[in-house]
């Protein structure tokens, strides 16, 4: 169908401002960071700075020892895992649900999916005692398995339809040549879903680099907060927030997670889409 002109005018000025609305604070940011200190807090308010400095990069990864690399390692230590755990139990699960039959399966996939109806904020406190009586406050292995708990429903439903969109026929010719369960999985369905691989390790990569409350929560020991509480705690207190840093170590947040976009997005699109047409 042939879009009108005022259709196409208008598709592509919403689009604009929507660029607009989306990337002006992270170019405002960025450019904050690239301010001279007394030239942040001016009225009335300046997108380009006077004058382009690096100082601000240089200090947040040079000051206190490198403290602000500490909190990139322990971010990256909970985000491998999380996404190790997350994409080994949800491609199984995701799997068994797409091919395996059992009694009761549908309504336990269902059970699975309505769990994302529950906000986590709600259960902080009861997850709170008893991450406290087995011991795993102030531990990496406790952030991965909060983590990993409220990931995987939304994991397991994107590896399900990713795994469901491929024909059921492979599997049933690869079971009559003499392949076991595993091997169809690990030979024949594995290699093809690679767009819902890419999907679910996007998702879990940004969700857990960039969570804030459960890291704040479960986590009071310095020597192992993540990113985002460090940056937090360090930078922003009720006497100074300092900008230049919030702003600078914000910018230094946000490239891992656009490096992983970038690279996986065209898998990243297709993995979304799996299981939307037959």
């Amino acid at each position: 169908m042939k879009l009108k002109k005022w259709q196409v005018v208008g598709f592509y000025l919403t689009n604009t401002l929507l660029a607009i609305a989306f990337l002006a604070p992270i170019l405002w940011t960025l450019m904050t960071s690239l301010k001279p200190t007394h030239q942040i807090l001016t009225y009335p308010p300046q997108l380009l700075p006077e004058q382009f400095t690096l100082e601000h990069y240089r200090t947040i990864l040079t000051v206190n020892d490198g403290e602000f690399m500490r909190y990139v390692i322990n971010s990256l230590i909970v985000t491998s895992g999380t996404i190790f755990v997350v994409i080994v139990v949800s491609s199984l699960a995701g799997y068994a649900f797409a091919y395996l039959r059992f009694p009761g399966i549908n309504i336990f996939f269902v059970a699975i999916l309505a769990t994302m109806m529950v906000p986590f904020q709600s259960l902080l406190i009861p997850l709170y005692g008893f991450m406290q009586k087995i011991g795993l406050l102030n531990s990496y292995f406790g952030l991965v398995l909060m983590y990993s708990t409220f990931q995987l429903p939304f994991c397991v439903f994107m590896m399900r339809n990713s795994f469901a969109s491929l024909p059921p026929s492979l599997r049933e010719s690869a079971l009559l040549d003499g392949c076991t369960e595993a091997q169809v999985f690990r030979r024949i369905y594995l290699p093809l879903s690679l767009p819902g691989f890419a999907t679910v390790l996007v998702y879990s990569f940004m969700t857990s680099w960039n969570e804030f409350l459960m890291a704040l929560t479960f986590n009071s020991n310095a020597k192992v907060q993540t990113l985002q509480v460090g940056l937090t705690n360090y930078y922003l207190s009720r006497y100074r927030t300092s900008w230049e840093m919030i702003t600078t170590g914000s910018i230094i947040t946000m490239i891992p997670v656009l490096v992983v976009f970038f690279v996986l997005q065209r898998y990243y699109v297709r993995g979304l889409t799996s299981g939307a047409v037959k």
